[in-house]
């Protein structure tokens, strides 16, 4: 079973829910596919699993250093019977921390090769339940999601990914960094565009939790 979940910065009643096209009863290709296809994810907290699943599923894969938790729930899904929704429970979970081993704000190599494992694993969990033109679209658009961690600065992992897509049927492009990062790109090329891309959302996040912090607080 999954439920309702939220984020939050420092107080828990100023609560963010993440809706997304997982909140409901699937069959458990479908939950892969539509979770490869939208880069949608649910919370650990969000999830009750019974003792008899979590045995067919095997342990948490301890080789990763990041989404051991997206490689991990994908695996029992795909061991699952069905994913029932409970709209009625919720959980939270605490956003804009830096520091955390999930934080994507500052990746070292073993993260950018833990984000590409973690992918091609959830990718061959759907592919063995369903190996049809539509999850391998669904493959693809993980893997183009994700290319904006791999491109420029680890193209042995960009390649990697490129083969698969190859595989999959289609093509991996170079990511697209926004109108706004682009002319950058252009004028000083992409590990600059990047770094800018990158301070801009941290300062972004860092904006949010402050104003989250004093809002409403009395003077």
């Amino acid at each position: 079973m999954s439920s309702a979940w939220a984020q939050f910065y420092s107080r828990p009643d100023r609560n963010r829910p993440q809706p997304s096209s997982l909140w409901q009863d699937l069959e458990p290709a479908e939950w892969i596919y539509r979770k490869l296809l939208e880069g949608a994810w649910m919370t650990i907290e969000s999830w009750l699993v019974s003792r008899a699943l979590t045995e067919r599923a095997g342990p948490w894969d301890e080789s990763l250093a990041v989404d051991v938790d997206g490689e991990y729930f994908c695996r029992v899904v795909s061991r699952s019977e069905k994913i029932v929704f409970v709209p009625g429970a919720q959980s939270f979970c605490r956003t804009g921390n830096f520091g955390s081993i999930s934080s994507t704000a500052n990746l070292s190599p073993d993260k950018l090769e833990s984000k590409l494992r973690s992918a091609l694993k959830q990718i061959s969990y759907l592919r063995s339940m369903e190996d049809s033109p539509r999850n391998k679209m669904a493959g693809l658009a993980c893997l183009q999601g994700l290319s904006i961690y791999f491109y420029p600065e680890r193209l042995d992992l960009y390649e990697e990914a490129r083969l698969l897509a190859a595989e999959l049927g289609g093509e991996l492009r170079p990511p697209n960094l926004g109108w706004e990062f682009n002319w950058i790109r252009k004028l000083l090329g992409w590990r600059a565009a990047k770094a800018v891309r990158r301070a801009s959302r941290n300062l972004k996040t860092r904006s949010r939790k402050v104003w989250d912090a004093i809002k409403e607080r009395p003077f």
